[in-house]
């Protein structure tokens, strides 16, 4: 039996649960088809010809995902669904860029001359390896979506810390980066204070624990002081960096923290 849908380009986006810009590329094992029509890597190569990252969108139900796929083909586009086996989940990455996804056809109309009133620029330091500006784009990039973050190469700020990132904002407010790796990701790290981060959701004795994130087999070098029920939360970003570095995730949000099995599990999202 075939249904047939009447459906707008821009319609296409209540479908989704959440979309950021792809990141297939750094964890392919994360991610297996749906159905043997493809292999990640013919995902993976679609990326590299690409002229961009591409987009990737996630969805709460079967049906949406379906709908979703049927309607990005029917528009021409490449459309890879796929199972997210962090959290089991349908997702599927498009070959539409992230920011021109986030606009609908009208307004890609009304703005087909590009427009930087929304463009982030970071500014390397002194000895800023690559690595540190590709962490600071990734941060800045999903803790601004709305933005297009680009790289000055052409520039380096000789007053700002030596292997540090200058962030310059459309309206000229400027934050600093500073240190390699792990530290970038703890400045960019966010704390829902309405999450339960100070508190464990499960009674833990006075001590310090190693913390482990959930969906990842990494577990903290860093240990975490808990007394009378309260976690440090200094020392629990510090340990969320060390993992969020060592597993490539992006995801920037502590949501949940349990404590089990004499480790702090801890819950990250996007």
């Amino acid at each position: 039996m075939e249904i047939k849908i009447d459906l707008k380009e821009s319609e296409l986006g209540s479908l989704y649960t959440t979309a950021t810009q792809s990141f297939i590329h750094d964890q392919p094992d994360r991610f297996v088809p749906y159905g043997d029509s493809f292999t990640i890597d013919q995902v993976i190569e679609a990326w590299e010809k690409n002229d961009n990252l591409g987009t990737m969108v996630w969805f709460e139900d079967f049906l949406n995902m379906k709908i979703f796929e049927a309607g990005q083909k029917a528009f021409g586009k490449q459309c890879f669904v796929m199972y997210d086996e962090s959290d089991y989940d349908y997702c599927a990455w498009i070959e539409t860029d992230f920011q021109s996804f986030l606009k609908t056809p009208d307004e890609e109309e009304d703005n087909s001359a590009p427009s930087n009133d929304n463009n982030i620029v970071l500014v390397a330091g002194e000895n800023t390896t690559e690595l540190m500006m590709d962490l600071a784009k990734s941060s800045i990039a999903h803790l601004n979506p709305l933005s297009t973050v680009t790289i000055n190469e052409e520039l380096i700020a000789a007053d700002i810390p030596e292997r540090a990132v200058q962030v310059i904002y459309p309206d000229d407010t400027v934050e600093i980066f500073e240190g390699e790796g792990q530290k970038a990701i703890a400045d960019a790290l966010q704390i829902d204070k309405e999450a339960v981060i100070v508190e464990c959701t499960e009674k833990v004795p006075d001590g310090s624990y190693q913390v482990e994130a959930v969906g990842y087999p990494f577990i903290s070098e860093k240990k975490v002081k808990v007394s009378k029920g309260k976690i440090n939360r200094k020392q629990m970003t510090e340990a969320a960096a060390e993992l969020l570095y060592k597993s490539g995730y992006w995801g920037r949000f502590i949501e949940l923290t349990q404590f089990d099995e004499g480790r702090l599990h801890i819950f990250i999202g996007s």
